[in-house]
């Protein structure tokens, strides 16, 4: 019917009526203007055979003619034509704005006015299929008593508060979904985060299935989560929080300066897939400045104590050495899970199993070929800028068969039968990696992205992964065979060696938490 643009839009929102909105549906019908009035009067002349109590009504408002069909008492529908553009309204007093703000023809006056917006369309290529913009400025307005109760700089609502508008524009080009969201700021408002060098690509393989860097502010990160979590009145995170800051004040470390301000700022997380193996090998690894090794250790025994306190679980530290590093690993269940971290001149690597923390020192100690040297990453890449703030990698052609592997182990149900999938080479061959990257100023953020599947149902995609590794990993004696690997048996040719120093030991007994406010004490 339409032969240009179709666009949906918000034009108010009340927190009032939220079941109430400004909708607006529309579509540029250009030269096939008299084809769609034809189908619209054919549509109207069925309603009114078919459902003669109906009332559809002819209405003029400032010179333009539109039909009110009344549902109901509560539910109008408004339609009609304003030169070459179709639209549809819920409401009468809605479309009645809508020719209003057509008879001024000002664009001060609608949302061309706006500079966002404006700056929006100029991201905008010739191709380009879809568009989405949400500006920010009217929910801004609504959430202005709710800013002036938060503390500066410090809350999600402060950080929601210097957006001006954010949007999303779409092209399909052959297999490949390319996203552009753009993301502006007030003016002065927004502190724009340093680029990384991707240093950790160094302990990528070319085959590493998923590798996603950032740049992170962990001291910021830490303080924020912290106080939202005490804040909410959750009492376990609290309890957890409150006992690791006490008992880190008696050990004379400040969390924040001590220890997370000298991570990063490049953080990376990193997942290799052997082919047998049923789940992943996962680090994280930060970049460090200045490490102090003993500051670490206490801050990792003082959180691995009340983490493992407040998940019910006992779990020994177990210490070994491998190419002069210190390898230090939480023996969980049977064993085989076990996180493992290192400190080195440069890097924090917390790895799953002590196994894949010896294998990345491998590599930083005799660099191999990387994800820079695979084709498919180097097709992947070539439209995405040099320079960011963050970059993500997921070879998607690589974990589909993983994943259907462990698809195949569930047992069918009434709906799905996962053992008629279909074979993987079926589906890999439609395949490519999902790749983005974030670029940023002071005045707006850009991410462009491209893969087969697009960002929402990359993130499903990602949730059921998740899921499945999770179910594959826990068998149901309550084993966890995640790998081949225990972190209590010797390394092959590097036996263990004894932790020069005894775990740190706190004399402090354990602190009952209150939520509660104290009672206050009546005067004698």
């Amino acid at each position: 019917m339409g032969g240009g643009e179709v666009f949906l839009a918000v034009t108010r929102f009340s927190p009032l009526m939220p079941s109430q909105p400004g909708l607006v549906f529309g579509t540029d019908t250009k030269q096939n203007l008299l084809q769609t009035k034809l189908v619209v009067g054919t549509f109207e002349r069925n309603i009114r055979k078919q459902q003669p109590a109906v009332a559809l009504v002819t209405k003029k408002y400032l010179g333009h003619e539109y039909t009110a069909w009344r549902r109901d008492e509560t539910n109008t529908i408004c339609y009609g034509f304003l030169k070459s553009l179709f639209l549809i309204t819920l409401q009468e007093d809605v479309y009645r704005d809508l020719i209003a703000r057509h008879a001024q023809a000002e664009p001060a006056s609608t949302l061309a006015g706006n500079a966002a917006f404006q700056s929006f369309l100029n991201q905008m290529q010739s191709g380009d299929q879809f568009a989405a913009f949400l500006n920010f400025q009217p929910i801004t307005a609504l959430l202005a008593p709710l800013l002036a109760f938060q503390n500066q700089g410090t809350s999600a609502l402060q950080k929601l508060a210097a957006i001006q508008s954010t949007g999303l524009i779409l092209n399909f080009a052959g297999s490949q979904i390319h996203e552009r969201r753009i993301t502006r700021y007030a003016p002065g408002a927004h502190t724009p985060t340093a680029p990384i060098a991707r240093r950790t690509l160094a302990f990528t393989q070319p085959d590493t299935l998923a590798y996603l860097a950032s740049a992170t502010d962990l001291a910021a990160f830490y303080t924020e989560t912290a106080t939202a979590l005490v804040q909410a009145g959750l009492p376990k995170p609290a309890a957890v929080i409150n006992n690791l800051e006490r008992d880190l004040r008696r050990a004379n470390i400040r969390l924040t300066d001590d220890v997370l301000a000298k991570l990063g700022p490049e953080t990376a997380w990193i997942v290799n897939w052997r082919p047998t193996a049923r789940a992943p090998e996962v680090a994280y690894i930060a970049t460090v400045r200045d490490p102090d090794r003993s500051a670490f250790d206490k801050v990792l025994d003082v959180l691995a104590t009340h983490l493992l306190a407040a998940a019910e679980l006992d779990a020994p530290w177990n210490v070994t050495e491998h190419r002069g590093h210190s390898l230090r690993s939480l023996v969980i269940g049977a064993g085989t899970i076990a996180p493992t971290y290192v400190l080195t001149d440069e890097f924090f690597i917390l790895a799953l199993t002590p196994d894949f923390a010896r294998a990345l020192l491998d590599q930083l100690a005799n660099p191999k070929p990387t994800l820079t040297g695979s084709p498919d990453f180097q097709k992947a890449t070539a439209h995405l800028p040099g320079t960011v703030t963050d970059f993500s990698y997921v070879d998607l052609r690589a974990l589909y068969p993983h994943l259907t592997g462990l698809t195949r182990e569930l047992p069918p149900n009434e709906f799905l039968d996962f053992s008629k999938l279909p074979a993987d080479t079926v589906v890999t061959k439609h395949l490519a990696p999902f790749v983005a990257a974030t670029t940023a100023t002071a005045e707006a953020t850009v991410t462009h992205s491209s893969s087969p599947i697009g960002s929402p149902l990359g993130l499903v995609a990602g949730v059921a992964a998740g899921f499945l590794i999770n179910r594959a990993a826990i068998l149901p004696n309550g084993a966890m065979p995640f790998l081949d690997t225990d972190a209590r048996r010797a390394p092959r040719g590097n036996p263990p060696a004894a932790s020069p120093t005894p775990p740190t030991v706190f004399a402090a007994p354990p602190l009952q938490l209150s939520l509660e406010a104290p009672a206050e004490t009546p005067p004698p």
